[in-house]
């Protein structure tokens, strides 16, 4: 179990994905108020984008391409359990953006502690979602393709809920204001995600 451990660990670049993880704790200890206003309808109240999804979404675009296995393709020919193996380093990794959420809390009690704010568990749907379309896109375009989805995507579902609120993109996923996460689609994310991976053996699209 040890000898797997470490080749995962080792094959999937865990260790500077677990780098990158915390920089980005850093980055939000540092950047904890930090708050983006996107407005492109000017009729519309301008959508505020915080720490935690700022860092989370980087997060959640760089792992992907960092983890991706480096076994040249072989993983495809592995029997059930190795597929499993990598298909569930491949989802646990899509999960990890969810770190930033403890992180921010703790700072923001800590640096503001009368800021009243709803559950920060409820921002669980976005960070999941960014993550979980992140890793799908670079498994079935590749890492540079799949990086570039996934930024367009996050700004994309962003840009939505500025644009036409009270739709399916507020209802369905958290705004800058309103908190909430649905959680059956969250699963069903994560879910897909952990198939999806199993069937390509967690190795990306290549594209060179």
């Amino acid at each position: 179990m040890r000898s797997l451990l470490r080749g995962v660990m080792v094959t999937r670049g865990i260790w500077a994905a677990l780098a990158g993880v915390g920089v980005t704790w850093l980055a939000v200890v540092i950047g904890w108020s930090m708050i983006i206003s996107v407005q492109v309808d000017p009729m519309r109240p301008p959508r505020g984008i915080g720490a935690v999804e700022v860092f989370g979404g980087a997060l959640a675009v760089v792992l992907p391409v960092l983890t991706a296995p480096r076994y040249d393709g072989r993983e495809r020919l592995a029997v059930a359990s190795a597929r499993m193996v990598q298909a569930s380093v491949t989802t646990l990794v899509a999960l990890l953006p969810l770190t930033v959420l403890p992180v921010w809390w703790l700072t923001l009690r800590i640096g503001s502690p009368t800021t009243e704010t709803p559950p920060v568990v409820l921002l669980t749907g976005n960070l999941v979602l960014f993550g979980a379309v992140s890793s799908l896109l670079v498994l079935l375009l590749g890492r540079g393709w799949g990086a570039l989805g996934a930024i367009l995507a996050i700004v994309g579902v962003v840009i939505a809920q500025q644009v036409w609120p009270e739709t399916a993109w507020t209802e369905l996923f958290s705004t800058g204001t309103e908190w909430h996460t649905h959680w059956p689609l969250t699963i069903g994310w994560v879910v897909g995600l952990l198939l999806v991976a199993y069937r390509r053996g967690s190795v990306p699209r290549r594209t060179g």
